[in-house]
């Protein structure tokens, strides 16, 4: 039979398309997982709320793993019954390395499965790059909903997702979706713009903190208060930040290797302290 060692743009496509179809049937989206958790009654310390951030996405990404280590089974399985070249590459191994006339041995189902995989890692490969990506997006939309329960829950500050003040809000302010949220609400953002408290959220930076640097230089927001849980930062990069007013926010042992920099604080430091003074302005 002919191998395939790439699949064509088509089927590549195609490809792709089944496993996005199949992911959002079989996995719970970020928001679930952190509920289901959050409601299995972690306990937590306003303290230290760094460890109940850090248990919080710990917990609901092992949920999360457990789904997708069904989800990859359903693939193959999948894969291995619906494409035809699949289902030919896996007769193709059984023919080979199974005996009809006796039950087959532990190494012959090796051999059948290693060469049946072998003979599918263009699909497998698109499989787990697919998987990689999807990873990267449900962190970063964890963090955000975890974030927003510490706010809403355990805080209880008055506090609009880019949900709740949605897509008209944004645009009608210049606003780009580098912003995650604003404290109090976009009304008050009218009445006492510099007031407000203008928060984004990434679970990394690499080179992705020039972003939010052109997206506070084009909207003119006083300041942007980053949550991240990133422990590669250097110094220039937080030096940078601080030079166009962007604050970083911290897990706590982040936080102590920049103990100088006054722009930047832990979870501790920002929930208990600067949103609470904050507060104070908004006058609710």
């Amino acid at each position: 039979m002919d191998l395939l060692t790439t699949l064509s743009e088509s089927e590549k496509k195609q490809w792709e398309a089944e496993i996005q179809t199949q992911r959002k049937r079989l996995i719970q989206s970020p928001h679930f997982f952190v509920e289901q958790i959050v409601n299995e009654g972690v306990p937590y310390q306003k303290e230290n709320i760094t460890l109940y951030i850090e248990q919080v996405r710990s917990q609901a990404y092992e949920l999360y793993l457990k789904e997708e280590l069904v989800f990859h089974k359903h693939m193959i399985n999948h894969l291995l019954l619906e494409n035809p070249y699949a289902s030919n590459v896996l007769s193709h191994a059984i023919a080979e390395h199974l005996d009809e006339n006796r039950f087959p041995k532990q190494e012959d189902l090796a051999k059948v499965v290693g060469q049946s995989a072998g003979y599918l890692t263009p699909y497998i490969y698109g499989l787990c790059l697919s998987t990689t990506n999807s990873r990267r997006s449900r962190s970063g939309r964890t963090f955000e909903h975890i974030v927003k329960h510490v706010i809403d829950n355990i805080y209880a500050y008055p506090f609009q997702s880019q949900a709740d003040l949605g897509n008209a809000f944004y645009k009608k302010n210049n606003l780009g979706k580098l912003v995650d949220g604003i404290m109090p609400s976009g009304e008050h953002f009218y009445v006492d713009r510099p007031s407000c408290v203008f928060i984004t959220m990434k679970t990394s930076l690499r080179e992705r903190w020039q972003e939010v640097v052109e997206e506070q230089q084009r909207t003119n927001i006083p300041i942007i208060y980053l949550l991240t849980l990133d422990p590669s930062l250097s110094e220039n990069t937080v030096k940078r930040l601080a030079e166009h007013n962007i604050y970083l926010v911290l897990p706590f042992n982040e936080k102590q290797k920049f103990s100088s920099f006054q722009s930047v604080l832990s979870f501790e430091q920002f929930f208990n302290d600067k949103l609470r003074l904050q507060s104070a302005h908004w006058h609710l």
